[in-house]
């Protein structure tokens, strides 16, 4: 019997503010078209100036599609990123609206620090998608 794999692509993504003092988030993501599942993990960055913080995290989570007029069909995905030392409690919570074509997109996402929870909006999001991944998913 052949082992078969279950259609993926690596997703890469950079999230930033254009201010010079918000954190920084990287994404390395493994999307799963078949079961709409979403795994990798994240490393935020929070530069010296706004109170020096850096964690990694691995990441769960899923997507669906929204079909939106004007912009047609787009991805919602939701992330929960969790510390390896706790599975339960996440640190992060990341939602992200991508075109179909996963190459643009929204994010909003926020992150525990100090026992608060810190929202971020209205950062860019650079996605590199691997060049030999098949996205065209619809």
């Amino acid at each position: 019997m052949a082992n078969q794999e279950t259609p993926a692509f690596p997703l890469s993504l950079a999230i930033l503010n254009s201010d010079i003092h918000s954190p920084v988030l990287f994404l390395h993501l493994k999307v799963d078209i078949e079961q709409k599942k979403i795994t990798g993990n994240c490393e935020l960055i929070k530069p010296k100036a706004a109170g020096s913080l850096r964690f990694k995290t691995e990441l769960d989570g899923s997507y669906k599609f929204l079909n939106i007029i004007p912009e047609g069909t787009q991805h919602l995905v939701n992330l929960l990123g969790f510390p390896l030392y706790d599975q339960f409690c996440p640190t992060i919570k990341i939602t992200l609206i991508t075109d179909a074509e996963w190459k643009k997109g929204k994010v909003f996402y926020e992150y525990l620090e100090n026992g608060q929870w810190l929202k971020v909006q209205d950062v860019y999001l650079k996605i590199k998608l691997d060049q030999n991944s098949n996205v065209n998913v619809k």
